[in-house]
């Protein structure tokens, strides 16, 4: 997962400006993660943190745009629109005293957090189990290889023989 186009963010400096950060992620954000699922897209991030109580930020993420991923019928692009909001919880400790696996938590002297693979997952969940093109606008040429029936298996063994 490494990246030219990290997401760090600066959680103190965030919460005390109290105002939202807007971007947008492009096709290279989605290469840069060196994933195998989203092929590319474009989709608009607002980020807001708020700090609380025990050097706990929380960091509130809505995702809206589209994606790239691969048709799970004909392999060909699809482009699906994406659309979720999280909550990302985030700790100032050392990570060795890990005691909830729902927080995350910064390194030690560092007060920037890496946000690109969290807003990452929040996009991958928000898609769709099944990723197919509409009925018919799958490419032929590979969906012509697929059996739709077990007739159409048997129909396909008789002209063998």
């Amino acid at each position: 997962m490494q990246s030219e186009n990290l997401l760090n963010i600066n959680l103190a400096q965030a919460a005390q400006a109290a105002s939202s950060l807007h971007i947008e992620l492009t096709d290279r954000f989605f290469a840069d993660l060196e994933q195998e699922e989203i092929g590319g897209g474009v989709v608009h991030a607002e980020i807001l943190v708020k700090a609380s109580a025990c050097s706990l930020f929380n960091v509130y993420v809505k995702v809206q745009g589209h994606v790239t991923v691969a048709c799970d019928r004909c392999l060909d692009p699809l482009t699906l629109e994406v659309q979720a909001e999280d909550v990302v919880r985030v700790k100032d400790a050392d990570p060795d005293d890990a005691d909830d696996p729902e927080l995350h938590y910064l390194k030690a002297n560092d007060p920037c957090y890496d946000l690109s693979w969290d807003l990452y997952e929040i996009i991958e969940t928000a898609l769709p189990l099944q990723r197919v093109h509409p009925e018919d606008e799958c490419n032929q040429d590979i969906t012509g290889f697929i059996l739709t029936s077990p007739e159409d298996y048997d129909a396909d063994e008789e002209e063998e023989m």
